[in-house]
């Protein structure tokens, strides 16, 4: 969840949560762990590997042969707590926005 994501309409980022596994959108946070494995010694016999950081939505469009399969499990993070994280970032950085996290331009 980006201010690039949030220029998106609402109705179609409530579509895109009905499909991802975790029921989110992925923020910058949520790549941390990666990030800082990658730069651990923890790393150090890693080579040449795809390491994905997608919240299951690759996998979701590879079961199902690219057709949408809705969740079934709750997400883990509601929206209002999505809404909520988003917009700390939004002010962090200065990006104006609506009452559902839509950038304002």
């Amino acid at each position: 969840m980006t201010p690039s994501t949030a220029s998106t309409p609402k109705e179609a980022r409530d579509e895109f949560r009905s499909v991802m596994p975790l029921g989110h959108f992925l923020r910058p946070s949520d790549f941390s762990g990666v990030v800082v494995f990658l730069a651990s010694a923890a790393s150090d016999t890693i080579t040449g590997q795809n390491i994905i950081n997608d919240g299951g939505f690759g996998l979701n469009a590879l079961t199902t042969g690219f057709r949408v399969r809705e969740r079934q499990a709750p997400p883990r993070v509601s929206l209002e707590a999505e809404l909520t994280e988003l917009k700390q970032d939004f002010d962090a950085m200065g990006v104006v926005y609506d009452t559902d996290g839509f950038q304002v331009t």
